[in-house]
C-alpha cells in the first residue's frame, strides 16, 4: 500500500466501498433510533418538566425550593441515563456493523448489518475497559494535584509563581500522558472485529511507532468536529432565536408554562432539522473516529483500502 493519509483515514467512513451506501443506511438507522428515544425519553419525562418550569418561576432563595429543585433535576437526569442507557444496544449494533463494513467488507443490504450477538459484546467489554483505564489513569493521576492542593491551602505561604508553573506544566503532562494512552488504545475496537476476538492490550505493539499518525488523524477530526458544531451553533441561532423571540413578544416577558410549549411549537420544524444535522454530525463524529482505526489496521496489515474505496467511484 501507498503512504498513510490522514485525510483518507479520518474520511475512511464515507469513501470505503462506495457502492453499498452502507455509511448511509446506517446514518439513517442511527437518526431514526435516536429520535424514537428522544421521544421515549420527553414522554416520561413531560410530567416531570412541567413542575421543573414552574418551580422555575418560583422564589429559589428558600431552603425548600432549592431542595426540591434538586430532587426534580436529580430525577430528569436519571430519566436521561435512562434513555442512554436503553440506547447503547443500539449503539454497539451500529458501530460493530460500521465495523464489519469497513474492517472486513461485511454488510448486507438487507438488515443494515445490525444484528445483536458476540461482536456487539465483544465491542462493549472493549469500550467498558478501555474507557475505564482511561479514567482509572486519570484519577489515579489526580491525586498528587489533590495533594498539593490541599497542602497548599493549608499552609501559610501564598501561591506564587513557582507553584503556578508547577500546576501549569503537570496539567500538561496530566492531559499528555491521558492523550497518549487514549491514542494506544485507540485501535482496540478495530483490531477486535479484525480478528473475532477481544483485542485491547494488542493495540500498544499494533500503534508502535505510528503514534502521530493517529494522533494527527484524531486532532483533523476534532478540528473539523468542532468547525462543524460551531457551524450549526451559529446556524441555530440564527434561524431558530427570531421564533423565540416572537413568541417571548407575544405572550411577555414572563411566559408561563403553556406559553413555553407555544413558543417552541412556533420554531418546532427548524428545530427538528436542526437536530436531525446535528445527530448527522454525532453520527459522522462517531463512526470518524472508527474509521480511523479501521483504516490505519487495514493499512498496517497491507489492505487494499484505497482501491476497494476507489473501485466503485
Amino acid at each position: 500500500m501507498s503512504r498513510y493519509s490522514i485525510s483518507d483515514a479520518v474520511f475512511f467512513a464515507i469513501s470505503h466501498d462506495k457502492k453499498s451506501k452502507h455509511f448511509k443506511r446506517l446514518a439513517i438507522a442511527y437518526i431514526l433510533l435516536k429520535i424514537i428515544f428522544f421521544i421515549l425519553i420527553a414522554l416520561i419525562a413531560a410530567p416531570f418538566m412541567g413542575s421543573l418550569m414552574e418551580l422555575f418561576s418560583t422564589d429559589l432563595t428558600s431552603e425548600a425550593a432549592q431542595l426540591e429543585l434538586g430532587a426534580k433535576i436529580s430525577v430528569f437526569s436519571n430519566i436521561q441515563t435512562l434513555g442512554g442507557l436503553l440506547f447503547l444496544p443500539f449503539f454497539l449494533a451500529v458501530m460493530a456493523s460500521f465495523y464489519r463494513w469497513t474492517v472486513n467488507d461485511d454488510w448486507s443490504k438487507k438488515r443494515l448489518g445490525l444484528r445483536f450477538g458476540a461482536t456487539e459484546l465483544h465491542l462493549f467489554l472493549v469500550y467498558l475497559v478501555v474507557y475505564g483505564l482511561v479514567i482509572l489513569v486519570a484519577l489515579l493521576m489526580m491525586i498528587p494535584f489533590v495533594i498539593a492542593a490541599v497542602t497548599l491551602g493549608n499552609s501559610d505561604t501564598e501561591f506564587n509563581g513557582y507553584q503556578f508553573l508547577m500546576f501549569f506544566f503537570g496539567g500538561l503532562v496530566y492531559f499528555a500522558i491521558l492523550i497518549w494512552l487514549s491514542v494506544k488504545l485507540s485501535l482496540a475496537a478495530a483490531l477486535t472485529v479484525r480478528h473475532g476476538d477481544i483485542k485491547i492490550f494488542e493495540s500498544f505493539s499494533a500503534s508502535k511507532g505510528h503514534f502521530w499518525k493517529l494522533f494527527g488523524s484524531y486532532l483533523f477530526l476534532m478540528f473539523i468536529y468542532m468547525v462543524a458544531a460551531m457551524a450549526l451553533f451559529i446556524m441555530a441561532a440564527i434561524i431558530v432565536l427570531p421564533f423565540f423571540g416572537i413568541g417571548v413578544a407575544v405572550v411577555g416577558m414572563s411566559p408561563t408554562e403553556a406559553d413555553y410549549l407555544m413558543i417552541a411549537a412556533l420554531a418546532v420544524i427548524p428545530i427538528v432539522l436542526i437536530t436531525i444535522i446535528a445527530l448527522w454530525i454525532e453520527f459522522w463524529a462517531y463512526v470518524a473516529s472508527a474509521g480511523i482505526g479501521a483504516y490505519f489496521v487495514r493499512w498496517k496489515e497491507g489492505d487494499p483500502v484505497e482501491r476497494v474505496a476507489k473501485e466503485f467511484e
